[in-house]
């Protein structure tokens, strides 16, 4: 992990157990949602090998028609649960380091 880090064998990895626990994200979502994301991903590279596979009779396989019909929304979930793992994930900084999410809340009263 220290050569992905940081481009050194030798180098110290801090894991998040180092980290004061308010400054930690909410782990649970980030785990889950990354994880439906990524098998969303492989289901996409399945249901596409099935359909080049079967390029020339689709018709003659109406449960993967039905299949691929009940996938459409599928790449949207997949899309949404990318944006739950990069705004979660980042949890309680705005910049890491420099802004906590709570600071950048304006301080101007929403009007009604």
């Amino acid at each position: 992990m220290s050569l992905l880090a940081h481009d050194s064998p030798d180098a110290v990895v801090t894991g998040l157990k180092d980290f004061p626990k308010e400054e930690r994200p909410p782990v649970t979502i980030t785990f889950f949602a990354f994880r439906t994301m990524v098998g969303l991903g492989f289901l996409f590279v399945l249901l596409t090998a099935i359909g080049w596979w079967k390029r020339n009779k689709l018709l003659d396989s109406p449960w993967y028609l039905k299949t691929m019909l009940y996938a459409v929304p599928l790449p949207y979930l997949a899309a949404e649960l990318g944006w739950i793992v990069a705004e979660v994930g980042r949890q309680p900084w705005v910049v890491y380091g420099l802004m906590k999410t709570a600071d950048a809340v304006s301080p101007i009263a929403a009007s009604r």
